[in-house]
């Protein structure tokens, strides 16, 4: 290689950096277009474009990536139910990995409030799910799943949250309030 091609071949190096640096990250495009953040996947080197930072739960993207309790901000469980709330609700939000002991005992007195709300809101799964729920569930069904997550240790405490049956709500409901009276 002549050193010319060297020079060509680095400026050309440098222009396709330099474009994908501003096409990914120029917040002034003037497109209004949602900008690009790349991260990656678990343990793995695959880049992953997604619209809006994973560690920012905003409402104006695809549902966010929970990586780890500090993307959360310190929300609260109830808190957290409430940005599912707002949230469209063919989102799905996805954890990483499961979070342990996020959901404490004085979040199940709000959480055991909710669980008649038929409410829509986005669902919840965990990132190695093989399958994504994007019909949405309702705020009810997510507070049984947190109230199942305080019960499990950690949150998500399944793949994908939702579908409890009847029996299901009744038994899960009926053991929280024995743990809030346990508590008294």
């Amino acid at each position: 290689m002549t050193s010319r091609s060297v020079i060509l071949f680095g400026v050309a190096t440098f222009v396709y950096e330099t474009v994908l640096i501003w096409v990914f990250t120029d917040p002034g495009n003037g497109w209004n277009a949602t900008n690009m953040t790349i991260g990656t996947k678990a343990d793995s080197e695959v880049l992953i474009l997604t619209p809006n930072s994973m560690s920012t739960l905003s409402l104006h993207s695809t549902a966010p990536l929970i990586n780890n309790i500090s993307d959360l901000r310190g929300m609260t469980p109830v808190d957290f139910l409430n940005f599912l709330r707002e949230s469209e609700t063919t989102d799905e939000c996805i954890f990483r990995a499961p979070i342990k002991n996020w959901i404490l005992k004085k979040d199940l007195p709000g959480l055991l409030s909710l669980i008649d709300s038929q409410e829509p809101c986005a669902s919840v799964a965990l990132m190695n799910s093989s399958s994504w729920n994007t019909q949405g569930s309702t705020v009810g069904q997510e507070a049984l799943f947190m109230i199942e997550g305080y019960r499990k240790g950690e949150y998500p405490p399944a793949l994908n949250s939702g579908g409890y049956s009847e029996a299901d709500k009744k038994e899960l409901v009926e053991w929280c309030g024995s743990q809030i009276d346990a508590a008294k």
